[in-house]
């Protein structure tokens, strides 16, 4: 399967790449949040190494590519489709990666997240029209102020998918292919 991306980063990149959606996708699925704390310095790290580490892609590159991260999963988050630290983080992924990388990985990412999503549909609602339908108004109205019953379902975490860990998976895959 060939992608975008011709190379890896360098691998100083690789490596805070690697530790950033890892230690984000644990982070997720632990407390259903990605924090600054975590994509602030990580954020830097990659501006620092692609800058000043020889091999590095160069500061231009970086730049654009955390530009296209932000950019790619941006839409979603205006219509209150996935967080905000979901889609720092993806920026923060294409500041390590550069543009092509991170279209790659940002590809992966959306189609393991659509099975992901199937599969948490099938594992969770088996079938039962009032749980798909509370798993509609769950989808709508994420992040929406709402009526106290919308609220309720909305706030049934089980529902909600922990996309930190979809962005990990999808980097290590587009890694692996690129890499091939």
């Amino acid at each position: 399967m060939k992608l975008l991306a011709q190379h890896l980063p360098a691998y100083g990149a690789l490596a805070g790449l690697l530790l950033t959606v890892l230690w984000a996708a644990w982070v997720d699925l632990c407390q259903r949040r990605i924090p600054n704390l975590l994509l602030a310095p990580s954020a830097a790290a990659a501006l620092m190494l692609s800058a000043f580490v020889p091999g590095g892609q160069g500061l231009t590159a970086s730049l654009l590519g955390g530009l296209v991260g932000l950019m790619v999963f941006m839409p979603l988050h205006l219509l209150k489709g996935m967080a905000a630290g979901d889609v720092k983080l993806m920026g923060v992924v294409g500041l390590y990666s550069g543009a092509a990388l991170t279209l790659d990985i940002a590809l992966l990412t959306a189609l393991i997240g659509g099975v992901w999503v199937i599969a948490l549909f099938q594992w969770q609602m088996h079938g039962d029209p009032k749980q798909i339908r509370q798993f509609g108004i769950c989808l709508r109205h994420r992040g929406q102020r709402a009526t106290a019953s919308v609220k309720a379902t909305a706030q049934n975490k089980s529902l909600l998918i922990p996309y930190g860990a979809v962005i990990a998976t999808g980097t290590i895959l587009a890694l692996l292919i690129a890499g091939r």
